[in-house]
């Protein structure tokens, strides 16, 4: 557990949002307020949560709506806007304008 750091046991809850941040069933409770703004998921068994290389992942008939290019690799999708999309190298280019205020969910 990254707050605690004991060996989890049980539930672990994943960071959707970060590369490697996890949390036993006791800490997730802190999540809202010692890392707010991030989603945890439920992992139930070590093998659940299958994680590919970035680079090999294709979201079919998905265009970044900076580049206009297919996505391939991580896609950062509007939370707040009913469609646009972001290729990984559009969402870190600081060019790339879209509303700051808005929320990007990374898939």
């Amino acid at each position: 557990c990254d707050y605690c750091d004991s060996v989890i046991a049980g539930v672990r809850y994943k960071c959707i949002n970060c590369p490697d941040f996890d949390l036993c069933n006791n800490c997730v409770a802190l999540a809202p307020t010692q890392h707010p703004g991030h989603t945890f998921i439920p992992i139930h068994r070590a093998g659940e949560l299958e994680i590919k290389p970035s680079s090999s992942v294709f979201h079919p008939g998905i265009i970044c709506d900076a580049c206009r290019k297919a996505i391939r690799g991580v896609r950062y999708k509007c939370g707040n806007c009913v469609n646009f999309d972001l290729c990984g190298n559009c969402e870190a280019d600081p060019i790339s304008k879209h509303d700051e205020n808005h929320i990007f969910i990374k898939i």
